[in-house]
């Protein structure tokens, strides 16, 4: 979990440093950003099972974010946006793999 976390924290700085060398738009505040997520800051309750569930679920949906992103990015011509979330698909793929194989 911790590895996850360590990934997801750096997702955020580099993503706000792609982001803003296109000059686009990049909130800047949780408030912001959990505003705008699909994923739900739900309460941690339940069993280890149960929690490990919601995070994989997560990862799913930060996946199929990904992969969206993949298919906006190459529409509009930045290839530096599509190529790291290509790389992003594929690390969360495999966190994916690793939870399903861990809960089964």
């Amino acid at each position: 979990l911790n590895g996850i976390y360590d990934s997801l924290q750096d997702q955020i700085d580099t993503i706000a440093e792609l982001l803003r060398s296109l000059d686009a738009f990049m909130p800047n505040s949780i408030a912001e950003i959990t505003e705008h997520s699909v994923i739900n800051d739900d309460p941690v309750e339940g069993t280890a099972d149960e929690l490990l569930g919601g995070v994989l679920l997560d990862l799913e949906i930060l996946k199929e974010a990904y992969q969206n992103l993949i298919r906006i990015a190459d529409a509009e011509g930045y290839e530096e946006i599509s190529n790291y979330a290509q790389d992003r698909v594929l690390a969360l793929a495999k966190q994916i793999w690793m939870f399903k194989s861990t809960l089964a």
